[in-house]
């Protein structure tokens, strides 16, 4: 077995290592931890205030400069009326991003997707949601299954992944 010489044009990469003690400089973006919540039922409101559909998950960071990167994906309706299913996305109490999806035609259901990397500078226990509305009153929003339609469901979930600094 030949060592591997360092000198001032570098490191021979072509050579195998195994690291002892801590290797620096490495960077960050690693995942520390990640943590679902998936929601089978279907759940349903004419609020046009934001409603809990128990679409929640809890995670505590390990360090105040680690970041969140949240997922949420499933499937959601409305009612013949064509109300817009509106989804806002929550740390705790506070309102991160909130977007619209609509329904095209009766009774579908209308995929939801989100995606968003959040900074909470915290090492305490956050409850992220993706919480479900009414765009107009009298109108009614459904998770996990088209608003009028008793046969076709689907499943959401929430997904979040600690990635260290």
């Amino acid at each position: 077995m030949s060592k591997t010489k360092v000198d001032s044009t570098g490191i021979d990469l072509s050579d195998n290592f195994a690291f002892t003690g801590t290797v620096s400089g490495a960077g960050g973006g690693k995942i520390n931890q990640v943590v679902q919540t998936v929601v089978d039922a279907v759940k349903t409101t004419s609020s046009t205030s934001y409603a809990d559909f128990d679409l929640n998950v809890n995670i505590t960071p390990s360090a105040t400069s680690s970041k969140i990167m949240i997922f949420v994906s499933g499937t959601g309706g409305n009612d013949a009326s064509h109300t817009r299913v509106t989804t806002g996305l929550h740390r705790d109490s506070t309102l991160l991003k909130e977007c619209s999806f609509y329904d095209l035609t009766d009774d579908a259901l209308v995929p939801i997707t989100w995606s968003y990397l959040d900074s909470p500078s915290s090492s305490s226990q956050i409850t992220y949601s993706c919480k479900f509305k009414s765009d107009n009153s009298g109108g009614t929003v459904t998770l996990n299954r088209a608003a009028n339609n008793s046969t076709d469901y689907g499943t959401s979930t929430i997904t979040v992944m600690e990635v260290l600094a």
